[in-house]
C-alpha cells in the first residue's frame, strides 16, 4: 500500500515537473537564406538612395542649370531631383502592395531590383535636369518598402519576429553609413584623383570627365543586378494564397505523382513561416480561387475575402474608415507625428549638403565631396548607436506607444511619410536658396529655425497623448501568459 502511494506520489510529481517543460515556448529558427537574400535586395536598393547626398550639389552644377555655378541657387533644383523620388513612391507603394498580394512577393521584389538596376545606371548618365528628374522618379516607382516588411513578416513568427526585423533596421543603418562614403569618394573621380589621368586609358578618362557621376551609380547598378540574380535563383515565394493555388493546380495535374522539387523546397522554407504572418497575407489567405473551400469558422470571416480584383478595391480595404484608429484622436496623432518627423528629416538630409558646400563668406563650411561623405557616415554611426543602445532603454523606461503596432495605422503613416517626403525637398531647397538671395533676418538659418518650430509642434502633439497608450489593449490571455 505504501509502495503504491509512493509510486503515485512520484508519478504525480513527475507530471507537475513536466508541465513547464511542455508549455515552454520554443523559439523558431530564423530562415537565414531567405532573410539574407531579401536583405541583400533591400540593401542594394537603399544604397541607390544613400549615395546621392554627398555629391548632389556638384551634380546640379554639372547639369548646367545654375548660372556660373552659383551655389546659392542650387537648392531649387536639388529639391526637385530629391522630391521626384518620393512623388512616384507615394503613388506606387499601394499598387505594388496589391500586386504582391495578387501575383506574389518574389516577382514584385524582382521587378524592383531590376528597376533600381536600370534607374541607377541611367541616373549616372544624366546631362540635363529633365533626365535627372525622370530617372530619379524611376527609383520611386520601386515602392517596395512595404513588400520587404510583409516578406519579413511572412518568414517569421512571434518568437523570432523582433530579431528578424532588427536585421532590417541595422541593414538600413549600415547603408546610411557606407552609402555616403561610396558617393563621396567615387563621384567625380577625375576631379578628386587627377593622378588617374596618368594611369587610365584616354577613352576611360574622357568618359569619366563627361559622366563624372557614373561610377557610384554603376556600382549601385551592379549591386542591384547581383541582388536580382540571387533573388531569382534562391528567393522563395511566401504568399500563402498564391502557394495554395499552385499546390491545388499541381495536385489536379499530378494526382499520383510526388510533389515537384520546387514545391518541396518551398514547404521546407515554410516550416519556419509560422501562424503569425503579416496582416496583408492573413486577409487573403487560402481564398484566391473561387473554387477553393470556404474558410473555417471564425468571427472575422467577412474580412477574409478573395484577393481584390482591382487596386481600387485593395486601397479601400486597406483604408477601412470604420476601423477603430479613425474613431480616436490619439492614433491619428501618432501617424501625424511620424509624418512630421519624416518631413523634417528629409529636409535636413537635402539641406545639409547645400549648407556644407557654401563658402565661409556665405555662411557655409566649404566641404568637398569626401568630407561630406565622411560627415554623413559619422552621423549615421551615431544614429545607429542611439537606435541600438539608447532608444530601447528610453522606450522601456517611458513606455512604448501601443498604437504604433497597429497594422493599418502603420500603413497610413507610411503613406503620409511618403507624401511629405515628396514635398519636403522641394520646400526645403526652395526656402534655403531663397533665404540666401533675399535680405531677411537670419538668412540661410531660417530653414533651421522652421525645423525647430516643427519639432515644437511635434512636442505639442505628443505631450497630450494619454499614458494609457502604453498599455496593451484587449491582449488575449495566451499572449500575456508568456510575458509574466
Amino acid at each position: 500500500m505504501t509502495t503504491n502511494d509512493d509510486n503515485t506520489s512520484i508519478n504525480n510529481s513527475s507530471i507537475i515537473v513536466s508541465i513547464p517543460e511542455e508549455t515552454k515556448e520554443v523559439i523558431t529558427p530564423v530562415p537565414w537564406r531567405s532573410l539574407f537574400i531579401v536583405l541583400l535586395v533591400f540593401i542594394a536598393d537603399a544604397f541607390s538612395f544613400t549615395t546621392l547626398a554627398p555629391y548632389i550639389t556638384e551634380f546640379v552644377v554639372d547639369l548646367g542649370v545654375v548660372p556660373d555655378g552659383d551655389m546659392k541657387k542650387i537648392g531649387y533644383y536639388a529639391g526637385l531631383i530629391g522630391g521626384s523620388y518620393y512623388v512616384t513612391q507615394f503613388f506606387s507603394a499601394m499598387i505594388w502592395g496589391w500586386l504582391s498580394d495578387r501575383y506574389g512577393r518574389k516577382p514584385i521584389l524582382l521587378i524592383g531590383a531590376a528597376g533600381s538596376c536600370i534607374a541607377s545606371f541611367l541616373f549616372g548618365l544624366s546631362k540635363s535636369i529633365y533626365w535627372a528628374i525622370v530617372t530619379r522618379a524611376l527609383f520611386g516607382l520601386n515602392g517596395n518598402l512595404g513588400v520587404y516588411k510583409v516578406y519579413l513578416g511572412e518568414i517569421s513568427d512571434k518568437t523570432n519576429q523582433a530579431k528578424v526585423f532588427s536585421y532590417f533596421s541595422v541593414s538600413f543603418s549600415l547603408t546610411s553609413i557606407v552609402g555616403p562614403i561610396i558617393g563621396g569618394f567615387l563621384a567625380s573621380p577625375m576631379k578628386q584623383y587627377p593622378a588617374l589621368a596618368n594611369i587610365l586609358p584616354a577613352r576611360i578618362t574622357s568618359f569619366f570627365k563627361y559622366f563624372p557621376f557614373i561610377l557610384p551609380n554603376a556600382l549601385m547598378s551592379l549591386m542591384n543586378l547581383l541582388a536580382f540574380i540571387l533573388a531569382f535563383l534562391y528567393l522563395k515565394e511566401t504568399n500563402r494564397a498564391l502557394l495554395t493555388k499552385r499546390e491545388n493546380v499541381d495536385l489536379e495535374v499530378h494526382e499520383t505523382d510526388t510533389p515537384i522539387e520546387l514545391e518541396t523546397e518551398i514547404e521546407r522554407e515554410e516550416d519556419v513561416i509560422q501562424d503569425n504572418i503579416a496582416d496583408v497575407d492573413q486577409q487573403y489567405e487560402d481564398n484566391n480561387e473561387s473554387d477553393l473551400d470556404k474558410l473555417q469558422d471564425n468571427d472575422n470571416e467577412e474580412e477574409f475575402k478573395q484577393v481584390p480584383s482591382s487596386w481600387r478595391e485593395y486601397l479601400s480595404k486597406r483604408l477601412n474608415l470604420d476601423n477603430e484608429i479613425f474613431k480616436s484622436r490619439a492614433p491619428l496623432s501618432v501617424a501625424l507625428v511620424y509624418a512630421l518627423l519624416g518631413f523634417v528629416n528629409i529636409i535636413y538630409v537635402e539641406i545639409m549638403p547645400l549648407f556644407l558646400v557654401l563658402k565661409p563668406e556665405d555662411g557655409g563650411l566649404n566641404f568637398d565631396l569626401k568630407q561630406i561623405g565622411i560627415l554623413n557616415a559619422v552621423a549615421s554611426v551615431i544614429v545607429l548607436f542611439w537606435t541600438i543602445f539608447a532608444s530601447p532603454r528610453i522606450i522601456k523606461r517611458l513606455g512604448p506607444t501601443r498604437t504604433l503596432k497597429m497594422g493599418k495605422l502603420n500603413g497610413i503613416s507610411q503613406s503620409g511619410v511618403a507624401l511629405v517626403r515628396s514635398i519636403g525637398p522641394i520646400i526645403g531647397g526652395s526656402i534655403f536658396s531663397w533665404s540666401l538671395t533675399t535680405a531677411i533676418p537670419f538668412k540661410m538659418y531660417i530653414i533651421f529655425i522652421l525645423m525647430i518650430i516643427v519639432y515644437l509642434v511635434l512636442l505639442g502633439i505628443v505631450l497630450p497623448l494619454p499614458n494609457s497608450l502604453d498599455s496593451p489593449k484587449n491582449v488575449p490571455e495566451e499572449e500575456t501568459a508568456g510575458e509574466t
